[in-house]
């Protein structure tokens, strides 16, 4: 993923309102000019509820390649 993304993606974590579940962080995420290379990240999350923009981070770490 590229600088830009990255940041992007982290600006965009930080604008939505927490607890959130996967469901409602993608469907946000779609309603937002997010690169489609960070919108393929979020698309990786597991179905759980996440409680801070952190909570989604560490989650995504876990599932890059």
């Amino acid at each position: 993923m590229f600088q830009y993304e990255r940041v992007a993606l982290d600006q965009f974590l930080q604008t939505l309102d927490y607890p959130q579940d996967r469901e409602h962080v993608i469907q946000a995420a779609k309603e937002t000019t997010l690169p489609p290379a960070a919108f393929k990240l979020l698309q990786r999350l597991d179905d759980k509820q996440y409680d801070s923009a952190q909570d989604v981070e560490d989650d995504l770490r876990q599932h890059r390649a």
